[in-house]
């Protein structure tokens, strides 16, 4: 879930001109070769082609899984960035420090909701903290998933109020997005149809699972803020709850945390309502 973003701009290569002159520069391959890191996987999350005009610059980010490097010593790394355009190919060198990441000694707490997700992390003698969920700085974020690829593991997504906007002006981005999990997880049959965005055809994917990709979008915005491996997670569910919709949310936990790495409580809404209450 590491990501690393790079800002490519249309200008001169030591940036001392606005670029503003330049043609548009169309960017069309952007790959991140592992170089000195073996056995870790890289996915880029930035949709090609993209243009950029004179003097602008873009963002292109990609994802990192590293967990095949978990136990080893902190290294000093490098990665090779090779950018394809209408121009010659350039390629750079990047440095990497990779270090494992410390344990975050406090509780997540999420409230998966119908229609909305919430997140906060609070640790001994803090005050609880209310997590960023999207791009437009929300603390409460739509219950929403955008698949971009299922190709990847895990599969490349998108969520965000943008994804719900979205979803209700295109055809085709409400083709890969699913929403109203929570209830989607008390069906008898849990199987939705999607068609990812890279991708030509439909294909079923079950809501726990689905629930699962979101809750790991969660976690990762939550390790990103505190820069550190989270352990303790809470989930609300509803104070009237079917036995299948409670397994399936155990089920979408286990993936989205990891059973063995991390250790999940479940509490009732009513009773997280009250908590403030008791502590006072």
């Amino acid at each position: 879930g590491q990501r690393l973003s790079f800002q490519l701009h249309n200008q001169s290569e030591d940036g001392r001109d606005t670029g503003l002159n330049n043609g548009t520069l169309v960017v069309e391959q952007a790959e991140l070769v592992a170089g000195t890191l073996s056995g870790i996987s890289i996915q880029r999350l930035t949709q090609l082609p993209i243009e950029i005009e004179g003097g602008a610059s873009h963002v292109v980010e990609f994802e990192l899984d590293l967990s095949s490097l978990q136990g080893q010593p902190p290294v000093l790394a490098s990665l090779g960035l090779r950018v394809a355009t209408i121009l010659p190919v350039r390629e750079w060198k990047v440095p990497l420090k990779v270090r494992p990441m410390p344990i975050y000694e406090g509780v997540v707490a999420i409230d998966f909701g119908s229609s909305n997700s919430c997140c906060a992390v609070w640790s001994l003698g803090n005050e609880p903290e209310l997590l960023v969920l999207d791009e437009h700085k929300a603390v409460v974020s739509p219950t929403a998933v955008r698949y971009l690829t299922l190709e990847t593991t895990p599969p490349g997504i998108e969520t965000g109020a943008r994804v719900k906007r979205l979803a209700a002006e295109y055809a085709d981005i409400a083709a890969s997005t699913a929403d109203r999990l929570k209830q989607r997880l008390s069906d008898v049959d849990q199987q939705l149809s999607i068609r990812p965005e890279k991708d030509a055809r439909w294909v079923e994917r079950r809501a726990s699972e689905v629930a699962a990709d979101y809750l790991r979008s969660i976690r990762h915005a939550a390790e990103k803020a505190k820069g550190a491996a989270l352990r303790d997670f809470i989930l609300t569910h509803p104070a009237r709850c079917s036995l299948r919709q409670y397994s399936r949310l155990r089920e979408a936990l286990a993936q989205a945390f990891g059973s063995n790495n991390g250790r999940v409580r479940f509490m009732q809404e009513p009773i997280a309502a009250l908590i403030d209450f008791f502590v006072e």
